[in-house]
């Protein structure tokens, strides 16, 4: 799953969403193009009440992480991917949620 200095990373087969994947994914692109999207000249300047903020969980083999790289694929590399343990944050190739915040170990 780690990509290697040098080698490229290969865009993700989106037409392999499921129907409950594939919500959460136009939920975000949706946003994407509202208020993001360089190529949408009629995107909306947007305001501290138009984030979005999407929580994916669910049982190991739900496809959690090939949603994330789907994701990753439609924003760009401008987005932040974080876990709660370690191994979570490196099965999606993130960070965990108190590195990426300089949150102390021991709160």
């Amino acid at each position: 799953k780690m990509i290697k200095e040098g080698e490229e990373k290969k865009p993700v087969d989106k037409t392999k969403l499921n129907e409950k994947q594939l919500i959460a994914y136009n939920i975000v692109e949706e946003h994407y193009n509202k208020f993001h999207n360089p190529n949408n000249i009629n995107r909306k300047k947007q305001g501290k009440n138009d984030q979005l903020f999407l929580e994916i969980t669910g049982k190991p083999g739900t496809g959690k992480s090939f949603l994330i790289d789907c994701l990753r694929d439609l924003l760009g590399p401008n987005v932040a991917i974080v876990a709660q343990t370690g191994k979570a944050a490196i099965n999606v190739s993130g960070s965990t949620i108190n590195k990426f915040f300089g949150l102390p170990i021991n709160m």
